[in-house]
């Protein structure tokens, strides 16, 4: 019961965040790749996340996808070595049946290490292939990541998640993720 309140409350106020930091007058960066999307198409995709798929046309389906990309994203990369169980269950709702066997396992097995915390931000995301009739997408994921250990001084560096999603249970989830060197 414990668990559902704390991931009940992650997922609460990271849809507080994701409120607050879309909320601008809607002038995002534009970018000329057409795969690069908005902060705005995102938080209205997250919106009308419950629509059917037979009911929702194709950009409208993939906004809902790299809504669920950027929210696993940003969860997964955000990490603290003092409680990665706490990051694992917060992706938990994105992942396919699959994957969470898959974090489940990595669940069991982690071990503590030194104390390093990591934050996350999506910066931008690239399809690389979206199928929405096979319920298939392959997604990269770029984020701005945060990192410090112990007492040591903030390391910035920019790490692509290359995620591959597909459609289970009439929803997005990804199905594959792998980061990518950092750069």
């Amino acid at each position: 019961m414990k668990r559902l309140a704390i991931i009940s409350v992650v997922l609460l106020v990271a849809a507080i965040a994701l409120f607050v930091v879309t909320r601008d007058d809607g002038s995002s960066s534009t970018a000329d790749d057409a795969n690069i999307v908005t902060d705005r198409s995102i938080r209205n995709a997250l919106l009308t996340n419950s629509v059917s798929n037979e009911n929702v046309n194709t950009t409208t389906q993939r906004e809902q996808m790299l809504a669920v990309a950027r929210l696993f994203a940003e969860r997964y990369g955000t990490v603290s070595s003092s409680n990665t169980d706490a990051t694992i269950d917060s992706v938990m709702p994105f992942a396919s049946d699959a994957l969470k066997v898959t974090l489940e396992r990595m669940k069991k097995n982690s071990a503590a290490t030194a104390t390093v915390t990591t934050t996350s931000q999506a910066l931008s995301f690239s399809v690389g292939s979206f199928e929405q009739n096979q319920g298939r997408a392959e997604v990269a994921v770029t984020l701005q990541r945060k990192e410090q250990s112990g007492t040591s001084a903030v390391r910035t560096y920019i790490q692509t998640l290359q995620l591959t999603m597909t459609r289970e249970h009439d929803a997005w989830k990804v199905s594959v993720a792998a980061w990518e060197p950092t750069q």
